[in-house]
């Protein structure tokens, strides 16, 4: 089962966090998001586009959240991938 979080921005699901086959997150912006006439980046690190962010580009957005990915709060490097 792959474990993802959706992203909200303003109101609006805009894409997800998952992990990848390597157990590293990445960011990616849903396709319903980017169509948008008003999209905008969650951050300018994170520009709008389909394919994948990996895990260096994501991580520095992100890293401040918590979040619960298997019911447990937990952080984002603890699968050892920093």
């Amino acid at each position: 089962m792959t474990q993802r979080l959706i992203v909200w921005w303003n109101g609006a699901s805009v894409g997800q966090l998952a992990l990848n086959a390597h157990g590293q997150l990445e960011f990616t912006y849903f396709a319903s998001w980017i169509d948008k006439p008003d999209a905008t980046p969650v951050s300018a690190s994170l520009p709008l586009r389909l394919e994948p962010f990996d895990f260096r580009a994501t991580l520095p957005f992100f890293e401040g959240l918590k979040f619960f990915l298997d019911g447990m709060p937990c952080s984002l490097y603890s699968s050892g991938n920093r």
